[in-house]
């Protein structure tokens, strides 16, 4: 809504969501190796006598690459070795195996975005265009209100949080 009917991202808004766009992304690596684990442990249960390299989620890469990923602060910026280490896991087969199975775990629609974005994300001075704003999650807390004007008629929007904990506050501003 704001960028078809308000006043569009300033450069400061952009620079904004770039701990939003760093942490989405790191946090959808993180859950993706976590869910690549759990299904190789479920593949080889099912598959007991197969030998280990049949397995559709074992990864094949460098186990440096997991540890940079497991390693880093959720909140830590995305450097050129971070950078690096996502950009080798999202190309490795077994996490694009995973990814294909993502129904079967809790994952951000965008991380494919971010991931393939990986090359502007973790440059010196990256700063998030509007896409990258769109397509990242930041938690709404409380009751946020948004003015817009179109065609001359005035329309408020309210964001009540879609959490559990939050819909709560739904049902105040329903009820005014």
């Amino acid at each position: 809504m704001i960028t078809l009917y308000g006043r569009g991202y300033s450069k400061e808004d952009l620079e904004s969501y770039r701990t939003v766009v760093y942490n989405n992304t790191l946090s959808s690596m993180k859950t993706l190796l976590e869910a690549n684990t759990d299904l190789s442990e479920d593949w080889l249960d099912t598959n007991p006598n197969a030998p280990e390299e049949e397995d559709p989620f074992w990864c094949e890469c460098d186990e440096r690459f997991i540890e940079i990923v497991e390693d880093a602060p959720i909140d830590s910026g995305i450097d050129q070795e971070l950078g690096e280490a996502i950009k080798v896991l999202w190309n490795d087969k077994a996490l694009q195996n995973t990814w294909d199975e993502r129904s079967r775990f809790q994952i951000m629609d965008s991380a494919a975005y971010f991931f393939g974005r990986i090359n502007e994300i973790m440059a010196a001075g990256y700063c998030p265009d509007e896409q990258d704003v769109l397509r990242s999650r930041v938690r709404t807390t409380g009751i946020v209100e948004t003015t817009f004007e179109i065609e001359g008629n005035v329309f408020k929007m309210f964001d009540v949080g879609g959490q559990r904990s939050e819909r709560k506050n739904g049902f105040t501003v329903l009820r005014m």
